[in-house]
């Protein structure tokens, strides 16, 4: 995919500085690296980055909707396994191994979305977002 060639090499060869415990997750928004990379795609595309989180082996995120964002969303994900996924409501998401992916998704009040995230390898996923459709799917679109 566009832009994420090699981002992966860099988070998983540097796992120890992102201070995670087994089982949960890190944020990765104080790496500098990573930090360009956001700050690239949310000004050639006027998108926010409203999540950049780092999976380990037997990590991952509980039940939540996310109503509060009202949002569409790139949900960009790169797994180390075809074993980790997402689980909106009753469907699970497997994602693909060694590769990167992009979900679309919306979130918002009217129609939440129960969701989580279960991570049996390593696991990382940004999500770009904006309250226009168009600048996502514009994205989106580039992407793949």
């Amino acid at each position: 995919m566009k832009y994420f060639t090699g981002i992966e090499k860099h988070i998983l060869s540097n796992i120890e500085q992102y201070k995670h415990k087994v089982g949960e997750f890190a944020l990765l928004n104080n790496d500098k690296t990573i930090q360009d990379f956001i700050a690239n795609i949310e000004s050639a595309y006027s998108l926010q980055c409203m999540l950049a989180i780092y999976y380990p082996p037997g990590g991952g995120l509980d039940w939540h909707t996310n109503e509060d964002a009202n949002m569409y969303n790139a949900i960009c994900t790169y797994s180390t396994s075809d074993k980790s996924f997402i689980q909106l409501n009753e469907k699970k998401v497997y994602d693909k191994k060694n590769k990167w992916t992009v979900k679309f998704t919306h979130w918002n009040q009217q129609e939440p979305i129960p969701h989580r995230v279960v991570s049996v390898d390593h696991r990382i996923s940004f999500a770009f977002c904006s309250p226009k459709k168009q600048l996502v799917q514009s994205f989106i679109d580039e992407l793949i």
